[in-house]
């Protein structure tokens, strides 16, 4: 049986947009990828926000997403950088 894969539509909020220099990616995944699978592809792919991703929330919808979650299909994915100030 073959592989399959899904596209994914992912929004980088902040920083992490600043780093990568634009504020949406495609990804093509294959389908059943997780969270931390997202992550591990991100920091091969844009080794420049490595050490952001594993303190970014990932969101899909309204709902953030635990790492060991399969990434839904057909939803817009975001990650959230980690924000501080007072």
């Amino acid at each position: 049986m073959p592989d399959t894969h899904q596209i994914y539509q992912l929004r980088l909020m902040a920083s992490l947009a600043q780093h990568v220099g634009q504020p949406f990616l495609t990804v093509n995944l294959p389908e059943g990828t997780t969270g931390t699978g997202l992550r591990q592809q991100l920091g091969i792919s844009y080794p420049q926000i490595a050490p952001l991703l594993g303190k970014s929330l990932l969101v899909a919808g309204d709902r953030i997403l635990d790492d060991d979650t399969a990434l839904p299909v057909g939803e817009p994915l975001a990650l959230l950088p980690p924000v501080s100030g007072g």
